[in-house]
C-alpha cells in the first residue's frame, strides 16, 4: 500500500536496528530488526505503544475486537513485541496489545520524566475494584496482607476471559466488541481466578 523494499533497506541502515525476539504466533518466537520507525522494516510497528514491551519485566495482554469465522479464543499473554496476526490470521480478527505498565518516555516527558513505570489501567476502575474487594491497590505486587497489584487484575481478567461460562453467556456480544470483564465481586472468588489466571 505505502511501504517500499527501499524504505526498509533504509531504515536499517541509518537507523541503528536492534534485533529483539517477538511472537510470531503463541509459542512461536522468532527474532526481527527493530528500529520503532513508521514505514521502514517493520511497516507500521505503533512504536508509542510497542516501546513499553521493550522491558524485561513487563507484559501484555492480547486480545481482538471482533471474531469472524470461530467462537471467542482470542486470548494471550505475551512479554514480547507481538505481531497484529498473532491470535488468528483471519482478516476481521486483528490482535491488540495492551501493556501491564507504561513507561517513562524521556523524549515525550523531558524534565518531567517519572521514574518509575505506571500500571496502564484506568483508575476509577481500579478504584472500584478496591471498594469491592475491600483490599488496597499498590503499584507493584508486594507481600502485604490485604493488597493487590496490577499482575493480579490482569491474572483474573486472563482467568475471565478463558472462562467456558463466561464465553457461552457473552458469546455473540464477544463477535462484535472488545471482551467486557465483570467486576470482582468479592475477594475470595477474586484471589481463585487470580491463581487460575497465572498458572
Amino acid at each position: 500500500r505505502d511501504w517500499k523494499i527501499e524504505w526498509a533497506k533504509n531504515d536499517l541502515v541509518n537507523n541503528s536496528p536492534i534485533e529483539t525476539k517477538v511472537m510470531y504466533r503463541p509459542f512461536d518466537e522468532r527474532f526481527t530488526y527493530y528500529t520503532g520507525k513508521s514505514k521502514g522494516f517493520v511497516a507500521y510497528p505503533r512504536a508509542e505503544m510497542l516501546k513499553h514491551l521493550n522491558k524485561k519485566q513487563n507484559i501484555s495482554l492480547i486480545t481482538c475486537r471482533q471474531q469472524s469465522t470461530f467462537d471467542f479464543q482470542h486470548s494471550f499473554v505475551s512479554r514480547l513485541i507481538s505481531d497484529m496476526c498473532n491470535i488468528s490470521s483471519q482478516t476481521k480478527e486483528t490482535g491488540y496489545i495492551f501493556p501491564l505498565y507504561v513507561y517513562p518516555d524521556k523524549e515525550t516527558d523531558g524534565i518531567f520524566t517519572e521514574k518509575n513505570r505506571n500500571p496502564n489501567l484506568n483508575t476509577e476502575i481500579v478504584e472500584q475494584i478496591t471498594k469491592n474487594l475491600k483490599l488496597e491497590f499498590t503499584n507493584e505486587k508486594e507481600d502485604i496482607e490485604n493488597t493487590f497489584a496490577p499482575i493480579d487484575i490482569l491474572d483474573y481478567i486472563y482467568a475471565v476471559l478463558h472462562s467456558p461460562t463466561y464465553r457461552e453467556k457473552y458469546k455473540e456480544f464477544l463477535k462484535i466488541d472488545f471482551p467486557r470483564v465483570p467486576y470482582p465481586k468479592n475477594k475470595e472468588t477474586f484471589w481463585q481466578l487470580v491463581k487460575l489466571g497465572g498458572e
